[in-house]
């Protein structure tokens, strides 16, 4: 089945990893080998320079635009020195509202109040908040520290703009939501979203894996499967139950995902696919952006021609949620 997005002005969800670096070592990242905190070999640790940045994205293609989202399949878009300033380039030449995704365990509490008032009321961060103790917060969040990121988020908080608390939901942090909720309110977060993780691929239910010293360790799936409020955060499909037609969800969004190289993908788990060759998925650089407007990428064959056929969409994007009763949508 074909898919379309559409490309005129204020419509487009973008998703653009302006860096492929990362200070914290959560075990079930994209960017480490299953198993391992050890880096793909396919993931460089770098990162955008302004200049690339507005190469990229000129005020012509920042028109189609809706919202720009800082996120990313294997960095944090914090560790990018020139996020300051993209945002602030963003903001000056669109209307866009602007997203960032963090896991808010670095940078300083300035650092953060001024990005915030760089954004204003456009702004929205999102931090990664996985327990309401560092205990509970690290067992996933490795390598991140709970208090850092909570004054952080305080700073930014003061500024007026959004800010969101993110929680991955296993099941030895899946009784501490609430408590999450309270300890974040006092550091200034006003909206709260949770979502199980989806990284258990064959075993369903235990993950395991090696941590940096050699000790091996294990993550469990939370008891009862949690979804997040956002209709583009799915469900993989473990079971035979498939729908008959697939809608590519993202399409309907109008979201995009652009990897840390230009390149602009339907979404993270084709773009792995294709960088991690789970299948053949068609490459051309018709969807490179640093060879293509951004709207001659969405004209392209390649996206004129996309449809669900993917093994991934398959996996990703034909679960039946009415089929399976034990799904719970969380809204605290």
């Amino acid at each position: 089945m074909q898919n379309t997005w559409n490309c005129t002005e204020n419509k487009l969800i973008l998703y653009v990893e302006v860096s492929s670096m990362c200070n914290a070592l959560c075990p079930q990242c994209d960017r480490y080998k299953p198993g391992t905190l050890t880096i793909h070999d396919h993931v460089t640790n770098t990162y955008w320079s302004l200049e690339k940045f507005k190469q990229v994205f000129t005020p012509d293609d920042l028109k189609l635009v809706k919202v720009f989202n800082f996120a990313g399949l294997y960095g944090d878009p914090a560790t990018n020195p020139n996020l300051p300033s993209m945002v602030d380039y963003v903001i000056k030449n669109s209307s866009a509202w602007i997203i960032i995704e963090t896991n808010g365990s670095i940078k300083t509490t300035e650092w953060w109040y001024n990005l915030g008032k760089i954004g204003g009321h456009r702004l929205k961060v999102q931090f990664d908040v996985d327990g309401s103790t560092q205990e509970i917060h690290e067992k996933y969040r490795v390598n991140t520290n709970l208090y850092k990121v909570l004054n952080n988020m305080l700073a930014f908080s003061k500024t007026g703009c959004e800010t969101k608390v993110m929680t991955i939901l296993f099941k030895h942090n899946e009784d501490d939501l609430s408590a999450i909720k309270e300890l974040t309110k006092k550091y200034g977060a006003t909206e709260w979203d949770s979502t199980q993780s989806l990284r258990f691929y064959n075993t369903h239910d235990v993950y395991r894996y090696t941590d940096k010293q050699g000790n091996e360790k294990i993550l469990e799936t939370p008891t009862v499967t949690k979804r997040s409020t956002s209709r583009l955060r799915r469900i993989r499909n473990f079971s035979n139950v498939k729908a008959d037609t697939i809608v590519c969800p993202n399409a309907e969004a109008n979201f995009l995902q652009v990897d840390s190289y230009g390149n602009v993908w339907p979404c993270c788990d084709i773009l792995e696919a294709h960088e991690r060759k789970f299948e053949n998925v068609d490459y051309t650089d018709e969807i490179n952006l640093l060879k293509h407007s951004l709207k001659d990428v969405m004209k392209s064959k390649w996206y004129s021609s996309f449809t669900t056929r993917y093994k991934q969409c398959d996996i990703w994007c034909s679960h039946k949620p009415d089929t399976d009763n034990n799904i719970e949508i969380l809204n605290l």
